[in-house]
């Protein structure tokens, strides 16, 4: 069930096509997704709290989302330290 919540979520936040056609029609959207009406009717009435249930239901208590949250951070590269700041010697001038 949530699969398919969670691959449509990630699909609307990175595609401004399929955001352009859901702030059109969103249940015309909706429905072409293959939601079921308790995942439709959570994303209609903005229930983040519901949301995030059918989310942690679906895969194994864990959550699709942070799921996929995990496996980007792990694909990133280490980054690099920087270089120690080189002491450089002050000119000789004037003491005040």
């Amino acid at each position: 069930m949530s699969d398919s919540l969670s691959k449509f979520l990630i699909n609307l936040a990175s595609s401004p096509d399929l955001m352009k056609r859901f702030l059109e029609d969103p249940q015309a959207t909706l429905a072409d997704a293959g939601l079921s009406a308790e995942e439709e009717d959570a994303i209609l009435t903005r229930d983040a709290a519901r949301l995030r249930k059918i989310l942690k239901a679906g895969i194994g208590g864990l959550g699709g989302i942070r799921i996929i949250a995990k496996a980007k951070a792990k694909a990133k590269p280490a980054s690099k330290a920087r270089p120690a700041a080189r002491k450089t010697k002050k000119p000789a001038g004037k003491k005040r």
